[in-house]
C-alpha cells in the first residue's frame, strides 16, 4: 500500500507544494520484521528523493518514535 501511495503521489501536479518540506514517515502495523523495516526505509528514501523532500525519520515501532521525538525537542 505504501508503494502504491508513493507511485500515485509524486505524479500529481499538486504535489509540487511538498518540495523542500521535511518528511517524517510513520508506518503502523504489527511488529515488523527486519526485511519489512528495510523495505519501509527504502520506500521512504525513494519518496523523499522523488518529492524533493528532506527525510527526517522513519518510525516503525515505539522505540523509533521516542528517538525521533527526542531529536525534535532539541
Amino acid at each position: 500500500m505504501l508503494k502504491t501511495f508513493i507511485d500515485r503521489l509524486y505524479m500529481l501536479p499538486e504535489a509540487e507544494v511538498l518540495r523542500g518540506k521535511k518528511l517524517y514517515l510513520f508506518a503502523q502495523g504489527s511488529l515488523p520484521n527486519e526485511d519489512t523495516v528495510k523495505s519501509i526505509e527504502f520506500l521512504s528514501n525513494r519518496l523523499s528523493y522523488l518529492m524533493g523532500m528532506e527525510l527526517k525519520g522513519v518510525v516503525t515501532d515505539s522505540l523509533d518514535g521516542r528517538e525521533i521525538l527526542n531529536k525534535m525537542r532539541i
